[in-house]
């Protein structure tokens, strides 16, 4: 399984792309939404691990554009922003799943914790 991870805080994406690639997945890493759009348009890929608060293009651009092209690929959207609208508007693309970033909840529970 060939998936790409788009994640803006560098030592995040690193270490979940580490993670996979022990599972014996392939990955590829973009840090920004813009070389993610660039790389979907130009490589397939079986699964997308999608930020949506990313500089440049934002995660829902980068969705949509891929939607426009490509209706198969999985995504996951794992990110800290939750509203209604974006979970509404990223599920209503197909074979796309929300899910709330693990590592910010861990973070807000530490810091009201203080």
């Amino acid at each position: 399984m060939h998936i790409l991870i788009v994640e803006d805080e560098r030592a995040l994406c690193d270490t979940i792309a580490r993670s996979l690639r022990r599972l014996a997945y392939s990955v590829d890493c973009c840090y920004d939404g813009q070389s993610a759009a660039e790389m979907l348009a130009v490589e397939r890929f079986d699964l997308v691990v999608l930020d949506l608060n990313l500089p440049g293009e934002d995660g829902m651009t980068v969705l949509r554009t891929l939607r426009e092209r490509d209706r198969d690929t999985k995504v996951l959207i794992l990110s800290a922003r939750c509203e209604v609208a974006d979970k509404v508007a990223g599920s209503m693309r197909a074979r796309t799943t929300i899910s709330p970033s693990p590592f910010t909840s861990m973070s807000s529970r530490r810091a009201s914790a203080a």
